[in-house]
């Protein structure tokens, strides 16, 4: 293990200094800088604002955008978009319709799909909106 620094402030080095010039140790003592924070307040509060109190009666809720918009992409396919990376699409794969539901990146101005989705039959589709209140109870009681 190394030697330990002993860390004093100017006044007692300058006492010390006859002892420490027979050590020849200069890294046992170090000398303490002045903090800067001693010459400012130790805080400073900003004055708060008046409000009037009809202003908090009345929390802010933010809406849901929803677009309900349908697009077409280059090749023709109609989409819905759910977010900013994300869209619902209805295309055509070896003659069967697929509800496809999935993220897009930019790749060299053109979105294109990436593997986080799923696409799903018309059947699947239809059992899930059989069962949307359901879902809607089971989002509830999770959100609980």
């Amino acid at each position: 293990m190394g030697k330990r620094k002993v860390i004093v402030s100017d006044d007692d080095l300058s006492s010390h200094s006859t002892d420490q010039a027979s050590d020849n140790s200069p890294d046992e003592f170090l000398p303490l800088s002045k903090s800067k924070s001693s010459d400012k307040p130790s805080s400073t509060r900003n004055p708060r604002k008046i409000t009037n109190p009809s202003d908090n009666d009345l929390p802010t809720v933010k809406k849901p955008r929803i677009h309900s918009t349908v697009h077409r992409s280059t090749d023709g396919e109609s989409y819905i978009e759910l977010g900013k990376k994300r869209r619902v699409t209805i295309r055509s794969f070896k003659g069967s319709p697929l509800i496809d539901i999935r993220e897009y990146y930019p790749s060299e101005g053109v979105e294109k799909p990436g593997k986080k989705g799923i696409s799903l039959t018309v059947e699947q589709w239809n059992i899930i909106k059989s069962n949307i209140a359901v879902i809607d109870k089971l989002l509830s009681d999770l959100k609980e």
